[in-house]
């Protein structure tokens, strides 16, 4: 068993080992029990492979090579156990037990104890996960969990794979905006400083991904990143400065822009699940729009009331911060969405139009 291992660790292929056992089995070369053994070392040695591959990886491909490990060293584990009855049920089957039967015997054994393996795993997968977690913990935000540094060497795959952490990350602060809005609807989503670390993470892998100068395709991706991370970014500062729910609200105008950020809260989630996007994306342009105009008209209306002490300067002041705190988390979460959109390929169904931008309209 234990040259079955380095069979195939030398050769880089158990299939190969395999193969190089069941054609000396057949020569005559080796017995059943030598050629059993071989392919229950085979089976373990292909899991070196991985375990090589998962050296510096992410915590999920560790994880995932961990699993490797465990369930061929389970199922080699068993089928060692079983080789004394298969040989015996082998050779009760040939002609009076002397004679060998034929080298399909070894692809039969190969693939039943893999599957008794699996049959008595999987009702216990469950289990299985948590073990591995616990002995692979995460490391860092849960967000950036897949940016391995080896994904670098492909700029097109490690340009998705921010694009997909970005995509969390967006959605995490979408569960923070509304959770601002209205904070009693629910209890408070996961912390605002891990969402930070995750941006900061982001940016640092965005800068050691090399450029290819000549692929458009690549750059405008990269390009609609850095928007992209701009824009979360200062969604972030906003969410850390100012409460959206003023204590005062006599006319409702702060309500009217609520309900159209919640509209634009329930479009955003259906783009980042990938339910809708591209409806959800026209639907979440437009509200950004049209709360945009709510808040100019607010704060016009606001400032006219002040002026005639009909309004106390505190409560327009907390109105006024309402207002601009909304106007400016609908107008960059919508950003950060467009140009995610964009990095995946997926362009909007109409040319954008201008747009006040909310911190010096």
């Amino acid at each position: 068993m234990l040259i079955g291992i380095v069979l195939t660790v030398i050769m880089q292929s158990s299939s190969a080992a395999v193969a190089t056992t069941i054609t000396a089995y057949h020569t005559g070369t080796l017995n059943l029990e030598q050629a059993l053994a071989l392919i229950i070392g085979a089976s373990i040695g292909t899991t070196v492979t991985a375990a090589l591959a998962a050296i510096g990886a992410s915590v999920p491909a560790r994880r995932t090579a961990l699993v490797h490990v465990l369930f061929n060293s389970f199922s080699g584990a068993i089928g060692f156990v079983l080789m004394p009855l298969f040989v015996w049920a082998v050779r009760q089957a040939s002609d009076h037990g002397s004679d060998p039967v034929g080298a399909w015997s070894l692809a039969v054994f190969h693939t039943a104890f893999h599957l008794l393996g699996a049959m008595v795993v999987l009702p216990g997968v469950d289990r299985l996960s948590r073990l591995v977690i616990r002995l692979i913990p995460d490391r860092g935000p849960a967000h950036t969990r897949h940016l391995d540094d080896s994904l670098i060497q492909v700029p097109e795959v490690a340009i998705e794979a921010l694009r997909r952490a970005l995509a969390e990350c967006a959605a995490g602060l979408t569960a923070w905006v509304r959770w601002k809005v209205e904070p009693a609807d629910a209890p408070e989503p996961a912390g605002l400083a891990e969402l930070r670390r995750s941006l900061d993470e982001a940016h640092a892998f965005l800068a050691r991904i090399p450029a290819t100068p000549g692929t458009n395709g690549h750059a405008n991706a990269r390009l609609s990143l850095v928007h992209a991370l701009d824009h979360l970014h200062q969604l972030t500062d906003a969410l850390g400065t100012i409460q959206s729910r003023p204590a005062s609200d006599p006319k409702g105008r702060v309500q009217a822009i609520r309900d159209k950020l919640h509209a634009q809260l329930g479009a955003a989630t259906l783009i980042l699940t990938g339910t809708s996007p591209q409806p959800a994306f026209d639907t979440i342009e437009q509200l950004a729009r049209e709360l945009a105009d709510l808040r100019r008209n607010a704060r016009h209306a606001v400032l006219l009331e002040t002026a005639d002490a009909s309004l106390s300067p505190a409560t327009a002041d907390a109105l006024l911060d309402a207002v601009r705190w909304m106007d400016t988390t609908a107008y960059h979460l919508w950003r950060a969405i467009h140009h995610l959109q964009l990095a995946a390929g997926n362009k909007p169904a109409t040319e954008t139009k201008a747009y006040p931008d909310p911190e010096v309209s």
